[in-house]
Parts: C-alpha cells; structure tokens; sequence
C-alpha cells in the first residue's frame, strides 16, 4: 500500500546485514504501513551515520555486542528524538538494568515472539512507554536488591551521588579498574560502566582521574567503610 509523508520510519540494526534484514522483512510483513530499513554497523559511529541518514522516529536495535550507553549518547547528540528498542536481550538483570539506565525506551529479551516486537514497535511509534511483563520482572527484582540509601551530596549541595555511585567513585580513587570493582561489589561489568559514566555525567567530569580527585577533595574516602564495600584481599 503506498505510504503517507507522515508514516513513521523504522531503522532495524545489526552487526550482521543480513541479520538485520531478515528482521526487517519479517517485521514489516506484520507492519504493513510502516516504513522500515536495514543496516549492518559495527559500532555506534556508524548506527549514528545510518540514522541520520533514514532519519527514522524508532531504531530497533538487536543486542549484539554493542555498548549501549556509547550508543544512546550518541544518538542524544545528534538525533535525540529517536526511540531506541534494544532486542534480542538475555534475561541477565545487567542486560536488561544496562540498556534502560542508557535510556532505552523499550527492552525485549531473547524469548519475544515476532508478534510482541512488532506490537512493541507500534507502541513506540504512538509514544507509548513498553516494559513487557518479564523485563519488569527483572527491573523490580533489581530495585528491590538495591541498598542504595538517600541521594549524598557535599555540604547538602551540588550533584546528588547514590550510594553504589559514592562506592564506585571511592573504588576508583584506590585505583581499581572497571573489572575489578565489578568483583569487588558483585556486580555485572556492563552495570559498572552504565555507574561510571552516570557519575561522571553527573559531577561534568571528562576522566576517572578527575572523579578520584573529587572522591579525595569531598571526603567521599572516609565513608567508604559504611557504604558497606567489603575490603580489598
């Protein structure tokens, strides 16, 4: 059927091109007035280029190794009204956790059927929030494990660190490198990585180095004992 100039636009994204085709075609065969394209990208320089270019109002992009806060702060920069659906994740809470701290707008896991990512995509192109029954499953099981006591700030003012934020700074000030705080707090590597770079958002830092610096100059070390850290071996 012939499209409107008003029809939403659906860029489907893989690192494999043909992977990402496949998707394509069997979304849009349920789709029918939508447009959708397809493009292999190996990072997210060129997820950047592909949207710019199809300008789509939805990127559905397969979980397929990319990290996915570099991804979503690229698309804030230059096309910051695309809604990201990251599919295809595993039921991994730091999957998941990952993907919507980085500001996705729709998670589905490996166990979606066809008929969920399509109703999923027509959800975004309305505007609509989509949280499916087991991603929720596997937020509220995160927040509920989560210790993370009221938001700390220096003096009462300036940017409000949680606790696990007050953690992660601390650890670095002692020089640990994203994999070993992982082990350290017991914790996913992905969700390290989403923890750094939310505090180095949050502070304006641009390094690890500086954020050691503010852990030093803002008594973040002394506290480092009661954010419950167990000590190093």
């Amino acid at each position: 059927m012939p499209m409107s100039a008003d029809c939403p636009r659906i860029l489907v994204v893989h690192r494999d091109t043909a992977v990402s085709q496949a998707l394509m075609c069997a979304l849009a065969h349920t789709l029918e007035d939508l447009q959708f394209g397809a493009a292999g990208c190996c990072d997210a320089a060129a997820i950047c280029a592909e949207v710019g270019s199809f300008r789509p109002g939805v990127l559905v992009l397969s979980a397929s190794g990319f990290e996915f806060p570099v991804v979503l702060d690229c698309l804030r920069d230059t096309a910051r009204e695309v809604r990201v659906m990251v599919c295809g994740l595993s039921d991994r809470n730091t999957e998941v956790v990952a993907a919507v701290q980085a500001g996705a707008a729709s998670c589905d896991t490996t166990e979606s059927s066809l008929e969920e990512l399509a109703a999923h995509v027509r959800s975004l192109c309305r505007g609509d929030a989509v949280c499916p029954p087991r991603v929720a499953r596997i937020l509220y099981r995160e927040v509920a494990a989560q210790d993370d006591c009221p938001p700390w700030s220096a003096c009462g003012s300036g940017p409000q660190l949680t606790r696990r934020e007050c953690q992660i700074v601390a650890l670095i000030e002692r020089g640990l490198s994203n994999k070993q705080i992982a082990g350290e707090l017991s914790i996913g590597l992905q969700t390290v990585k989403n923890h750094v770079h939310n505090v180095l958002e949050k502070l304006q830092l641009r390094r690890r180095t500086e954020a050691a610096r503010y852990a030093r100059e803002n008594g973040l070390l002394l506290n480092l004992k009661s954010t419950g850290t167990r000590a190093a071996g």
